[in-house]
């Protein structure tokens, strides 16, 4: 009677287990394994890769780490371009093998919108709430977003701002703490994060339309947008507020 089953048992098989073919190139004298069916040379030419093989020779390898094997799993596409690379790396020190598991994704951006309100002297922060598979959840966060290379840190600050806000701003208030860049999840990623601070009226919110923000070609969808005093449960969420608080006078 499961007879039906069988075929499907065999195709979910197949998927699971099928061979996947292997190839190894040499970027900068260290070699690398990797899938076939990624561009080539869209892996030799993601910075984020290459930033990580700086910071190995100048780090761990310079302080007696070896590195046996460097194996690249798969890469994560945004449109035409790499968004993520996640690798497995076989490397000791001291003898010891090191937790390996690498997601290179480079550097991030991150604002911090702030006003005090003018009877309270309260500090308010504008947040805006997306959905986030990785949590289950729809989040509450600054606005933020992936320093892809094109153009300044600045400007493309200043573009997420105004993809994800749609307040009306000035890129001359955007201020760069470029002093800090502090890592987000080190025993993973090797994210870095460049954070911006601007204060703004606070009258900044009068006049938004409330709908849908964010760049839907990029898979972002930003709800909603507010701005909460810190005592707020939605301040709590988000680590990069966190960060951007330690680290920004005010």
């Amino acid at each position: 009677m499961f007879e039906f089953l069988i075929p499907l048992l065999c195709v979910f098989l197949y998927m699971m287990f099928r061979p996947r073919h292997i190839e190894v190139m040499m970027i900068n004298s260290m070699w690398f394994e990797y899938p076939n069916y990624i561009d080539v040379s869209l892996i030799r030419n993601f910075q984020p890769l290459l930033e990580w093989q700086r910071n190995m020779r100048l780090g761990l390898l310079s302080q007696g780490a070896v590195l046996e094997k460097v194996t690249i799993r798969d890469a994560y596409m945004f449109g035409s371009r790499i968004g993520f690379i996640l690798m497995d790396v076989t490397v000791y020190m001291n003898g010891v093998k090191l937790p390996g598991a690498v997601l290179l994704r480079g550097k991030s951006i991150a604002v911090l919108v702030w006003y005090r309100d003018l009877v309270t002297k309260a500090l308010h922060v504008v947040l805006v709430r997306q959905p986030r598979v990785a949590t289950g959840r729809v989040t509450w966060e600054v606005p933020a977003g992936m320093a892809d290379g094109r153009g300044t840190l600045t400007g493309q600050m200043f573009k997420e701002l105004k993809e994800e806000t749609g307040l009306t701003i000035n890129i001359n208030d955007l201020v760069h703490h470029a002093f800090e860049t502090p890592y987000t999840s080190s025993g993973l990623l090797d994210e870095t994060l460049e954070l911006y601070s601007m204060q703004v009226s606070p009258d900044v919110m009068k006049g938004l339309v409330d709908k849908p923000h964010g760049n839907t070609d990029e898979g972002e969808v930003i709800t909603n947008v507010c701005a909460v005093p810190l005592t707020d449960t939605r301040a709590l969420e988000d680590g990069k507020l966190r960060i951007l608080l330690s680290s920004v006078k005010m």
